[in-house]
């Protein structure tokens, strides 16, 4: 069963030119991933944030049919520049995209970060859909997130992740939850303390539990539930954010956490 994001996203992929990417598609600064952050955060007032994350000039929107294709384009395709050298296209528009992005990038390319790949019940999750696995160059907190399309029990689920590590900021590395990340980049997001307090009126509940992932590991879920059913579970995990949310709360919910966990690999080359 697709949602209306992944049916709006067919559509949209289905209009896109291939060109050098799988999948690339710049949008306008109007339409910046609008379901994402007008779903999570619709009212978010102006704030100060103690972490401040520069928001890039631009954007664009990178489609991929595995998570095997995302991760070998985004760190290792290249082209010739006119100079002579080797150039990653994301890499080169570090004043477009940002250098939180360029970073990313070039933290896979170099290795210092693996390919993040989301598990359920000890398997590889399905994706769906024509073109299933996105790279935002920036969504959520001004930073750079990979998007996976995915189901789970036949109900369409989407999982994010974002290598928040690449900042490279103390504060940040200190964290110990997803809600204490928030708190330092985006303090007037909903927390359980304001979301009663601020005009946050889609949300009838804001709580954080701790929880266990599949694979043992303890986690503190910050979990967010929309007047229109929608669920989001957001945890801080191995220096990545990771949202997963969906429409269908007898899926999407807490016991949902106790059968994910993310495992990461360092990509291999064919020649490897």
């Amino acid at each position: 069963m697709k949602n209306g994001f992944i049916q709006v996203l067919a559509v949209i992929a289905a209009m896109i030119i291939m060109l050098g990417f799988a999948g690339c598609t710049p949008e306008s600064e109007q339409t910046q991933s609008a379901e994402a952050t007008r779903t999570v955060f619709p009212t978010m007032r102006p704030y100060d944030a103690e972490v401040k994350i520069p928001r890039p000039a631009s954007f664009r929107y990178y489609y991929f049919f595995s998570i095997d294709d995302a991760y070998f384009k985004l760190a290792y395709v290249t082209h010739q520049g006119d100079d002579g050298k080797t150039y990653n296209s994301i890499m080169e528009a570090k004043e477009e995209y940002g250098s939180i992005c360029a970073d990313t990038v070039e933290a896979l390319r170099n290795r210092e970060l693996k390919m993040a790949v989301p598990f359920i019940d000890g398997r590889r999750m399905e994706t769906e859909g024509q073109d299933p696995i996105i790279f935002m160059t920036k969504e959520l907190f001004n930073l750079p997130w990979m998007w996976y399309m995915c189901t789970v029990d036949g109900i369409s689920l989407t999982v994010k992740i974002c290598f928040v590590s690449v900042l490279k900021n103390a504060k940040i590395d200190a964290a110990k939850s997803f809600l204490e990340v928030q708190k330092l980049v985006a303090p007037n997001a909903p927390t359980p303390d304001n979301y009663k307090e601020y005009d946050y009126s889609n949300y009838s509940l804001v709580y954080e539990k701790d929880l266990t992932t599949a694979d043992g590991a303890a986690v503190k879920v910050l979990i967010m539930q929309n007047a229109d059913g929608r669920v989001y579970l957001h945890m801080l995990q191995n220096g990545m954010l990771i949202t997963l949310y969906g429409d269908d709360k007898t899926v999407v919910n807490e016991d949902l956490i106790k059968r994910f966990e993310v495992k990461t690999y360092y990509y291999l080359l064919p020649n490897e």
